[in-house]
């Protein structure tokens, strides 16, 4: 019985020939090889074993590196790997693979004469029988015949640093009457292998006039069969479509605009300023209509028809289709998650940008100021903040929460504030599905305060009633002489400081006061009571004194009305027998 063949994985590893030299983990296995970078960034390579057709070792300064050969005649490169690794890959690419790991010698002569062999989409440079160079035709951006030499120019990558070093062009001298290949013919064999627009100035696909909110501006794009042009008023990016790691598609939760995201990595720069993420902003609403201008032959054979001679329809669809078939990359969009109010998106802060975070079935991507991907691989946990039990926020007046995403290896913590409460249960259960670590979750807590709440409100609305029908004076209450209501002022209650009051001491107090309060407030509280008894002797008047305490307490005010009326009633009655003696005869 045959052995399974275990992966082997290295760390470290430096994707060859792009400019960055970003890391990652390379890994080979019976189904061919993939490659990861770091970082939050996230890039993969990956070559099936069934398009593998030859592999080689080749020392590159103190590491080396593995190239691979398609059957399509694209490579792809590794460095970083160390002298003791060749015996386990040698091992690992025969047992799952079939094919001998090749150890290639490269010329170290310095000498700058040699033989230049195409061989596929590449140009290599020999001496004496050893490779001193290779090119990739696809890099050529335009080509010169001028007596005996040819000229080539270079792409040039705006990802890269202001540090960073790049070939731009290259000159062949080629040696008159010579038996071998001369500047005429290796001249057309470039613009035949190269894969270029000769034409200065035309590209494959022309978008005019796109709306881009990072870098903000408007800018036309010319999509290239390699790389990309961005053409602002003021500044131009070039992007190789090598450089572009991922494709997104998010529907703004307006529901009529939709952001199409370009991640790039390395990212573009300007100035001192990176830009990591292209976001181009379209309205569901626009048309466009679109003329490919590519040979029919190359749009069957290398884009398999997925692009048109002519296309039109949706801004958003045409846009879709041209870059994940000019690009090859694989393009994202939310599907399962949906908030609290039907969209895809949820609106928070960070820092002190608003936006909207995206939860995506492998990531978040988050739209605000400075744009943000975070794979759910680079998280170490999630904490919703500000988030307790409902017995403890039932009272409280926050309606929103914090989402805290902590990072892998001490990486940073972004903090996503200011996030509705209603969100919480559709955040919790999408990422409890997704296996990520949560820490402080209250599972149902949102259901429960807002039950409590409602509680609560309707409790309020229910108590302020009955105060309100206990503030309503009562017409038909006649206070007995005798009752001795306790007041404030009462032996029986406690004062503010000194010692008791005897009853003695009450009585001019209260009956001074019961003078007093019908000769001054009667006027104003007619007007006031309005729905009043309308008695003329002023005994449905109250002060709004009184009116204001009581609604602080139900209980104390029924009380200080008794007593008010029962001290008043001598003088009412001394009232009306006063106006009986005054009034004139009948």
């Amino acid at each position: 019985m045959a052995t399974e063949v275990q992966p082997i994985q290295f760390n470290n590893i430096t994707l060859g020939g792009s400019i960055g030299g970003s890391q990652g983990t390379f890994k080979i296995s019976t189904n061919g090889i993939a490659w990861k970078s770091k970082g939050e960034g996230l890039r993969t390579v990956t070559v099936p074993a069934s398009e593998i057709q030859n592999v080689q070792w080749i020392r590159i300064g103190r590491f080396f590196q593995l190239k691979f050969d398609t059957i399509n005649g694209s490579q792809s490169k590794f460095d970083g790997f160390r002298e003791q690794d060749h015996a386990n890959i040698s091992s690992m690419i025969k047992d799952s693979f079939k094919i001998k790991l090749e150890t290639v010698e490269v010329s170290t002569k310095g000498v700058n004469w040699g033989n230049p062999i195409f061989q596929g989409q590449f140009l290599s440079f020999t001496v004496e029988g050893k490779p001193a160079l290779e090119i990739p035709l696809a890099m050529v951006s335009q080509t010169t015949h001028l007596k005996n030499e040819v000229t080539l120019e270079f792409h040039q990558d705006d990802t890269a640093t202001p540090e960073t070093e790049s070939l731009t062009e290259m000159k062949f001298f080629f040696q008159s009457g010579g038996d071998d290949m001369g500047p005429e013919t290796f001249h057309k064999k470039i613009i035949e292998k190269a894969d270029f627009i000769a034409q200065a100035g035309t590209g494959a696909v022309t978008l005019p006039n796109v709306h881009i909110l990072t870098p903000r501006g408007r800018f036309d794009l010319e999509m290239y069969p390699q790389f990309m042009k961005l053409h602002g008023k003021t500044r131009t990016f070039k992007i190789l479509y090598s450089s572009i790691s991922r494709l997104f598609q998010l529907p703004k939760p307006d529901g009529s605009h939709v952001t199409f995201v370009v991640s790039v990595e390395p990212p573009i720069r300007h100035g001192s300023t990176s830009y990591p993420h292209l976001l181009l902003h379209f309205d569901k609403s626009d048309q466009m209509d679109v003329t490919v201008n590519l040979p029919k032959e190359v749009l069957e054979k290398k884009y398999n028809n997925k692009l048109k001679p002519t296309m039109s329809g949706p801004s958003e669809v045409i846009v879709k289709k041209i870059f994940k078939a000019m690009t090859g990359k694989k393009l994202t969009a939310p599907s399962t998650f949906k908030s609290h109010y039907g969209v895809k998106a949820v609106r928070c802060s960070l820092k002190a940008n608003e936006g909207f975070v995206y939860p995506l079935e492998k990531s978040f991507f988050c739209i605000h100021k400075s744009p943000m991907h975070i794979p759910f691989s680079a998280i170490a946990s999630v904490e919703f903040s500000r988030v307790s039990s409902g017995a403890s926020t039932a009272n409280s007046t926050t309606r929103t929460f914090d989402l805290v995403i902590t990072l892998k290896n001490n990486g940073p913590v972004h903090v996503f504030t200011n996030i509705q409460r209603q969100e919480y249960s559709n955040l919790f259960n999408f990422l409890s599905v997704r296996k990520l670590r949560i820490n402080g979750s209250v599972s149902g807590t949102i259901i429960e305060e807002r039950k409590s709440v409602e509680d609560e409100e309707m409790n309020t609305s229910i108590v302020k009633s009955q105060l309100d029908e206990d503030e309503e004076e009562d017409d038909d209450f006649v206070a007995d002489e005798g009752d001795d209501i306790p007041e404030e002022f009462d032996s029986g209650s406690e004062p503010d400081s000194g010692g008791e009051l005897s009853g003695e001491e009450i009585a001019p107090m209260t009956k001074r006061r019961s003078e007093w309060r019908p000769e001054t407030i009667a006027p104003t509280g007619e007007k006031a009571s309005g729905s009043g008894s309308g008695s003329s002797s002023g005994s449905s008047a109250k002060p709004s004194s009184d009116k204001s305490g009581s609604s602080a307490s139900g209980e104390s005010s029924r009380p200080k009305d008794k007593a008010r009326k029962a001290s008043s009633s001598p003088s009412r009655e001394a009232s009306s027998q006063k106006k009986q003696k005054t009034a004139p005869p009948s």
